[in-house]
């Protein structure tokens, strides 16, 4: 079998990408670093053991192991009180109950929950696959989250973008059904808008990859 070797250029390329993991793997420690500092910090401030919180007997006497009211021997028995029916709850009424009495729906008009206000990546989600009309794997969105923080300048954490990511697609997907989840052969899932696919959910083949 013949050697395998590189072009110059191919070289050059390789040891690039080697520096760019180099310096990756550098942030990483030291912001690992900081974060056992920080905890070791938190850890000193915390007490040796939980001390239980002891509740307080007020006009008591504990006589043969039993609390006695000292009132009981002086003050005159109350007057029967009528109480509430046990089925009525105190407190303020329900935000999901309106002027009639009725409970609420927790769905917009458009059968989509209310609530779960969108982040800074809920919208890149949203706006990548608005902008490429086809469905992204999550390595897709991660490239072009990297690439989008290049041109801005700003620095990209790869590690705080996947969790931002993954929380991102649980509330899109499992909760607002703003977006959908594809099977995606050999790499998990796709997501995709919901208006991309027929009434059966198969994927229309105008979105198709």
């Amino acid at each position: 079998m013949n050697k395998l070797s590189l072009s110059r250029s191919e070289l050059q390329e390789l040891i690039g990408r080697y520096y760019s993991e180099v310096r990756k793997l550098s942030y990483q420690l030291q912001k690992t670093q900081k974060t056992i500092q920080e905890l070791q910090v938190e850890l000193n401030q915390k007490p040796a053991f939980d001390i239980p919180e002891i509740p307080s007997v007020s006009i008591a006497n504990i006589t043969k192991g039993k609390v006695i009211n000292q009132q009981t021997d002086i003050a005159p028995k109350a007057e029967a009180v009528s109480e509430e029916p046990t089925n009525k709850r105190r407190g303020r009424p329900s935000k999901n109950i309106d002027s009639s009495g009725k409970r609420k729906s927790i769905l917009n008009t458009n059968g989509k929950k209310r609530g779960y206000k969108l982040s800074e990546t809920d919208n890149f989600v949203m706006g990548q696959l608005n902008d490429f009309q086809k469905p992204l794997i999550a390595a897709e969105i991660i490239y072009l989250a990297e690439e989008d923080a290049k041109a801005k300048g700003e620095q990209f954490d790869l590690d705080d973008f996947k969790i931002k990511l993954n929380r991102s697609i649980h509330k899109l997907a499992n909760r607002r059904g703003d977006i959908l989840k594809l099977r995606y052969e050999g790499r998990g899932f796709s997501y995709a808008l919901p208006e991309w696919t027929s009434k059966d959910g198969k994927l229309k083949k105008k979105f198709s990859r």
